[in-house]
């Protein structure tokens, strides 16, 4: 298998432009102090990114309608990792959390739909 320079050149520019868009802001914001407002204003992205996730695809799930049957296996995995995101915070263990209990719902049948 060969690999045709086109395609090496468009991975490699895909590289340098991703590359380019994470190192500037660093870059920019590592020399000017931000006032407050604005640190705190950039607080609330995480949460609102991860609420827009989330509810998107409880709500309108592949069928991109409102319907029960599709929603109950998101939602049997939705109420622990919800949980455990509360008790500890840590976006690691609720990730762990959400895969384990999609997991169990799917493959291992442990919520019988």
């Amino acid at each position: 298998m060969s690999l045709r320079p086109e395609i090496l050149f468009l991975i490699l520019g895909c590289a340098l432009v991703t590359f380019i868009l994470r190192v500037l802001p660093i870059a920019f914001l590592k020399k000017i102090s931000p006032p407050l407002w604005f640190v705190q204003w950039l607080d609330l992205f995480p949460a609102t990114i991860m609420a827009a996730l989330v509810s998107a695809t409880l709500l309108f799930p592949e069928s991109h309608s409102l319907v029960w049957d599709d929603i109950q296996t998101p939602l049997i995995a939705f109420v622990p990792t919800l949980i455990i995101a509360c008790l500890t915070r840590s976006l690691g263990a609720t990730v762990l959390t959400g895969i384990l209990a999609m997991f169990a719902v799917l493959e291992l049948g442990i919520f019988p739909l």
